[in-house]
Formats: structure tokens, C-alpha cells, sequence
């Protein structure tokens, strides 16, 4: 069709004039419509952006401050069954992270209405960037994949890219 090749509506959801890095898109309140989990380099948190309809025009949203053992900036986030409860949970990378954690996993508490965050990276490397999700053995969970630029070591080279494999299974 001729229409592709046209202008493509601007549809502007939230967060203008923040720095938004990689975002994390998936139906996680099964609406039949897809949130947006976002990012922010402005400060320690993330959004979810909830969409109310299919027209792209109306969103709720909700801010959610960052876990404090995970580095200051929060890069990116994917949206997946990490522990495989049949409910969506966050992938989450971070920079900035010496001392801290490069990689997390959170799973929803819906009693208090938060996120539990989870351990993934360790104390090894210092800023991570996007959260890639997929069962890289095919044994059935998901894993984890991102890239490391920075390393804990003053100066020192990164880790390159990394696969996390989750031992769930």
C-alpha cells in the first residue's frame, strides 16, 4: 500500500523532555493492550504507561522509584515470565552501578503493589545496556542477555556481552 510509505502518526505518550533509553513493551495487566515500561536518566525511577484505548491517545501512568541496590541509572527494561509463574516480570539494566547491581529481575507483589527485585548480575560490571530475554539452551526458561562497557576495574576494559542463564531449570 501507498500509505506506508507516508508520513506515520506521531502518537506522544509521556516523559517529553526526559532522557527515556530502552524501553519494555508487553500486555501486563491483560487488557488486550500493550503498557510501556520506561526508563529515566532524570532520576531514580521508572513509568508505566498504561493504555486506555486503541486510538494511542490516552494513557494512564504510574512511577515507580528504582531498587536502591541497583546502579543510579536504570537503562533498559524487557518485559518477561522470568520464574516462569505465569505472570509478567521486569528485566532491568542499569549504569553508573559500581558497588551495586548491573542486572535485575522484579517480579509484581500485589499486596503492596510494588516490585520485588531480584539479583541477577552481581557486583560485576559497572553500566549494562539493553536487557535482551530468550531461552539461549533450550531448556525451557528465560534467559538473560546484555553487553557491559565499563567493568569495575579503573579504566578497565568491559565485560562484552554477557548471557546470564537462569537456573530455573
Amino acid at each position: 500500500s501507498r500509505k506506508l510509505y507516508q508520513r506515520w502518526k506521531n502518537n506522544e505518550i509521556g516523559m517529553q523532555g526526559r532522557k527515556v533509553l530502552f524501553l519494555g513493551v508487553a500486555d501486563t495487566d491483560d487488557n488486550g493492550l500493550p503498557e510501556i515500561y520506561a526508563p529515566s536518566l532524570d532520576g531514580p525511577y521508572f513509568m508505566r504507561f498504561i493504555q486506555l484505548d486503541n486510538t494511542g491517545l490516552n494513557w494512564s501512568r504510574e512511577r515507580f522509584e528504582n531498587p536502591p541496590r541497583g546502579g543510579p541509572h536504570c537503562k533498559s527494561m524487557a518485559v518477561a515470565d522470568i520464574n516462569d509463574d505465569g505472570e509478567p516480570d521486569l528485566v532491568t539494566t542499569y549504569g553508573g552501578a559500581r558497588g551495586k547491581l548491573c542486572v535485575m529481575w522484579s517480579e509484581w507483589n500485589s499486596v503492596n503493589k510494588d516490585w520485588i527485585h531480584h539479583d541477577v548480575s552481581g557486583l560485576a560490571g559497572i553500566k549494562t545496556d539493553f536487557a535482551v530475554v530468550r531461552d539461549m539452551d533450550g531448556d525451557g526458561d528465560l534467559d538473560i542477555l546484555t553487553s557491559e562497557e565499563a567493568n569495575n576495574a579503573q579504566e578497565g576494559s568491559g565485560l562484552g556481552i554477557i548471557w546470564y542463564e537462569n537456573p530455573l531449570k
